[in-house]
C-alpha cells in the first residue's frame, strides 16, 4: 500500500451515455498516476487539492485533503 503527499489533476469522460470519471496525482517528483474513480470521490475533489493518497497497485483507496 503506498501513501503520498501530492496534488490532483481530475477529468471525466463521456462515450456513448457512459461517463467514466479518472483522478490524476501528480507527485513532489513530477510522476502521476491515474485512477478511475466513482462519481461521490470525483465530486469530492477539486483540482490542485494537495493532499495524501492512500492506494494499493493500481486500485484508489482514499485520499485525505491537506492544507497548504
Amino acid at each position: 500500500m503506498g501513501e503520498k503527499e501530492l496534488y490532483t489533476i481530475i477529468k471525466a469522460w463521456e462515450n456513448e451515455g457512459i461517463i467514466c470519471y479518472f483522478i490524476t496525482f501528480e507527485f513532489e517528483t513530477g510522476d502521476r498516476q491515474e485512477f478511475m474513480v466513482g462519481a461521490d470521490t470525483y465530486g469530492y475533489l477539486v483540482e490542485g487539492d494537495v493532499g495524501k493518497l492512500t492506494f494499493q497497485g493500481k486500485k484508489f483507496l482514499s485520499f485525505e485533503r491537506t492544507s497548504i
